[in-house]
């Protein structure tokens, strides 16, 4: 396979990206990736939409504000850009606008929407049990406070049931795990 970009030299690296549902592949050779900066930990999204020539999401500062720097290892907004990497745990807090328009603009959604693996589905906790738990525990409450102790026996009952079915579905050893 060819580079891309030379089209001379056979491709070493390939890129893929995808956004607002698109896939882009590039395939560059050592010395093209080089040139391109991919040497210099350069941010995949930046490098491919450098090759085709569109603007990046920008990190740096406008309107002569004062640049953002991490309260604790001063990392600034020209090392994140630099090296597409954050210095450490609290460069989230100190760069979270900036990094909230750049992952919008890679990323159709904000929150994660791919496929659950099959496993961890069938292990999760329906939603209507947990609800179910709650609801139950409320009237219980209601029923002991006032005085309604035969209705508050059946809900005591009802409510470890419920408890029961959730402890067997997040038991790491379901029955049909074993094997």
């Amino acid at each position: 396979m060819l580079c891309n970009v030379c089209k001379k030299n056979e491709a070493k690296v390939h890129l893929s990206q995808i956004a607002e549902g698109k896939t882009t592949k590039i395939d560059l050779c050592e010395f093209c990736a080089k040139e391109k900066g991919l040497d210099e930990a350069s941010l995949v999204s930046d490098l491919i939409n450098k090759i085709q020539g569109k603007k990046t999401p920008s990190l740096s500062s406008s309107g002569g504000e004062a640049s953002p720097r991490c309260r604790d290892c001063g990392y600034t907004q020209a090392d994140l850009k630099k090296t597409g990497r954050l210095g450490c745990a609290h460069c989230y807090e100190a760069f979270e606008g900036k990094l909230r328009k750049i992952l919008k603009s890679m990323h159709p959604s904000a929150s994660h929407v791919g496929k659950t693996p099959e496993k961890l589905k069938a292990k999760k906790i329906p939603q209507e049990l947990e609800a179910r738990s709650l609801q139950l525990q409320e009237q219980l409450k209601r029923a002991v406070k006032r005085e309604q102790f035969e209705e508050a026996a059946s809900l005591r009952d009802a409510l470890k049931e419920v408890r029961e079915e959730i402890q067997k579905l997040s038991s790491p050893l379901r029955s049909d795990d074993k094997e």
